[in-house]
């Protein structure tokens, strides 16, 4: 699937000065839940999740358009504070 996606954004000052919640991760479950609703978000056809209760880990791959390549490399925006990607609507 081919994407053309914009890189992930640093937040403005004042976006971020109106943060003042966290988000808090209950369980496993809740992780699955929200990594496959990311992959549905970017259109994917092809989701595989492996769960392993035992250790507490989860994998979810897909073929979804969500990241850009180029947000991996070690100045790319990925996971970095207050950062977002710039949705698109429609």
């Amino acid at each position: 699937m081919a994407c053309d996606l914009p890189p992930i954004l640093a937040l403005s000052a004042a976006d971020i000065a109106q943060i003042t919640s966290s988000r808090v991760v209950s369980d496993l479950n809740a992780v699955v839940c929200g990594l496959l609703v990311n992959a549905l978000e970017a259109k994917a056809k092809r989701i595989r999740v492996t769960v392993n209760y035992a250790s507490g880990s989860c994998q979810v791959e897909d073929d979804g358009c969500g990241i850009a390549a180029s947000d991996f490399a070690e100045d790319g925006g990925l996971l970095k504070a207050y950062c977002k990607f710039p949705f698109r609507v429609g």
